[in-house]
């Protein structure tokens, strides 16, 4: 629920965060944050994820097949939170994922890596934001 507060603080105006939806749209699974009126952002939360289990997710948006295809949906992402050990093991990137890094022996780093929006080519990163050194090949923490 922690997410849920940081976007209630940092959404104004008619936007709201809402967990948890998907009935009241006919939909057969529950997207884990919806934010409403123009936005229409479905977020999806994932951790340690990779493979099979990470297409699952990022599958659930497909707009034939997927679970949320019946919620009105202008952006949609899978925050996927990984440690930099994890992302060292598995630093592909899929399309809708993005990877939440996080480190520092007591979590005090955390980066974010998505894939290029400049082409589809799997494994082609654009690091977010640097602000500080980084200590793990590739990301920038913040």
């Amino acid at each position: 629920m922690e997410f849920n507060r940081a976007a209630m603080r940092t959404v104004s105006g008619t936007h709201r965060c809402f967990p948890d939806v998907g009935y009241a749209c006919g939909a057969k699974g529950y997207l884990d944050f919806y934010i409403n009126s123009d936005l229409c952002w479905g977020v999806e939360l994932a951790r340690e994820c990779h493979g099979e289990e990470l297409k699952e997710h990022v599958g659930r948006f497909s707009p034939s097949v997927g679970k949320y295809r019946k919620i009105p949906l202008n952006a949609k992402v899978v925050l996927n939170f990984v440690t930099e050990t994890h992302y060292q093991q598995h630093p592909t990137v899929m399309d809708l994922e993005w990877k939440v890094v996080y480190g520092g022996g007591n979590f005090s780093r955390v980066g974010l890596v998505r894939m290029n929006a400049g082409t589809k080519e799997e494994g082609r990163l654009d690091l977010i934001q640097s602000v500080s050194s980084t200590a793990c090949s590739g990301i920038h923490y913040i």
